[in-house]
């Protein structure tokens, strides 16, 4: 398990689900069962570009979730599970691990995560990239 600091560039989706309308689109971040930060909604797209940084101080943390919703409608419109154990593999000797995620049932989530133990307890910030 993981306990520290988990940052989280959330920069971009694509090839989202198809959809006869634009969506009002944001992503919704949880790190195990922590309610977690909420990304500003881009709107009337299906391509979304939100360049934003969410950093969360998580305890004995194991997997990060991110869905990715229509505001309009408050469907999930594509999700992906990660483990943390595998992030921090793919982190050693790098400072950051940078993902184009698939995400189910189809699409891609650009994200880059750094993950730094420092043994905080559980807060969420968030910060613009």
């Amino acid at each position: 398990m993981f306990s520290g600091k988990i940052a989280v560039d959330i920069l971009s989706a694509s090839n989202l689900p198809k959809s006869s309308k634009n969506l009002n689109l944001y992503v919704l971040i949880r790190v195990d069962s922590l309610e977690g930060c909420k990304t500003a909604t881009v709107e009337e797209t299906s391509n979304p570009v939100w360049k934003e940084k969410e950093v969360i101080h998580k305890e004995n943390a194991e997997v990060i979730y991110f869905s990715i919703h229509d505001e309009k409608e408050e469907d999930i419109i594509a999700e992906c599970t990660l483990s943390i154990r595998n992030l921090l593999v793919e982190q050693v000797g790098r400072d950051s691990v940078k993902l184009n995620q698939p995400l189910s049932p189809q699409g891609e989530l650009e994200i880059e995560i750094h993950l730094e133990e420092d043994g905080k307890s559980s807060t969420l910030k968030r910060m613009k990239a």
